[in-house]
């Protein structure tokens, strides 16, 4: 039995078949010309080396070992991940392969479901017949700026990953994003009277829209509040950190991006839901009845109803807000 992870070699795959132990697997045609081109490429251009690995260095390069962690961190650079490189692969072939998720199927091992979603990207208007967008060092790797105007922004939720057992609450959450676009999760009063919260799940995933999150007031009116906020941004009002709207309440609020070590602490299901980055979030900041905000003078009340997830924990005032961290 072959085991999974295990290194497979190109001369594992002869007249169109792919050997393993002791059975043959039929390639399809666009997977045997890629190999074959693949194989004229490295020909022509790869190293003269014994190292059967994708990262080389002068050392391992007359070896057969692998390069170590700090190596590849050497090699790629701070915040760039094996992933990323990935990514970019994949984005690259629906490139090459205008966009056919049926390609990406075969030459990657990608769920159609998932394939479709990096059509779509490269579909947008202004994307195809560009050069592939950089997804790293342009993008800081801190999700407190939102991940816009770097490359395409990706999601890597359980619905983009074709994940099928789902736990039912998580179920729930898909079904209901499925149907209305969005949920909006409402967290009552916590343990030692923290005020409560609401914040959504599935604008990231269904429009490319940083997904909402507001602290302190009513559950019920902040979920009429973040309702009304994705209704606009969903018909082509832009969501911005750092942006003041007038068009929600009757009183001016505030969209602050939320640095992502308070995503634990606050935002479970979206984690369930997302799995892992990028998924952004704006913090929406209602002042106080002199229409002062948190940071401001006058508004230094609000504190202990609304956190001030833009800045970074350790920064925080102690109190109800970092009892969770």
């Amino acid at each position: 039995m072959h085991q999974p992870g295990a290194l497979l070699q190109l001369v594992d795959v002869s007249a169109g078949r792919l050997q393993i132990d002791d059975g043959k697997i039929p390639l399809a045609v666009p997977v045997c010309e890629r190999i074959a081109a693949y194989l004229d490429h490295r020909a022509a251009s790869r190293l003269n080396t014994a190292s059967p690995h994708r990262f080389i260095n002068r050392r391992s390069a007359v070896e057969t070992r692998k390069v170590g962690r700090r190596g590849i961190k050497l090699l790629l650079g701070p915040g760039v991940r094996c992933r990323s490189i990935g990514e970019d692969r994949i984005l690259a072939e629906t490139m090459a392969g205008r966009a056919d998720a049926r390609r990406l199927h075969d030459m990657c091992g990608m769920p159609v479901n998932a394939g479709l979603r990096y059509a779509d990207v490269v579909d947008r208007p202004g994307f195809a017949g560009t050069s592939l967008p950089c997804l790293r060092p342009a993008c800081p790797r801190n999700l407190t700026v939102m991940p816009t105007g770097c490359g395409p922004a990706l999601c890597h939720c359980i619905v983009c990953q074709d994940i099928e057992e789902l736990d039912p609450r998580v179920q729930s959450t898909v079904d209901v994003i499925e149907q209305h676009g969005w949920q909006v999760t409402m967290v009552p009063v916590g343990r030692n009277e923290a005020p409560g919260w609401a914040y959504t799940i599935g604008l990231w995933h269904q429009y490319r829209i940083p997904e909402l999150a507001m602290f302190g007031l009513d559950i019920h009116l902040m979920q009429t509040l973040l309702n009304g906020l994705a209704r606009r941004a969903v018909e082509g009002h832009a969501l911005k950190a750092d942006q003041e709207r007038h068009d929600v309440a009757n009183v001016p609020i505030m969209l602050k991006a939320v640095d992502y070590r308070w995503y634990k602490a606050f935002f479970g299901t979206a984690i369930g839901y997302y799995r892992r980055p990028p998924f952004p979030f704006l913090q929406v900041v209602w002042p106080s009845r002199d229409g002062a905000f948190p940071w401001q003078p006058g508004g230094e009340d609000l504190l202990d109803r609304q956190p001030q997830l833009a800045l970074r924990p350790e920064e925080h005032r102690v109190g109800v807000w970092t009892q969770d961290l």
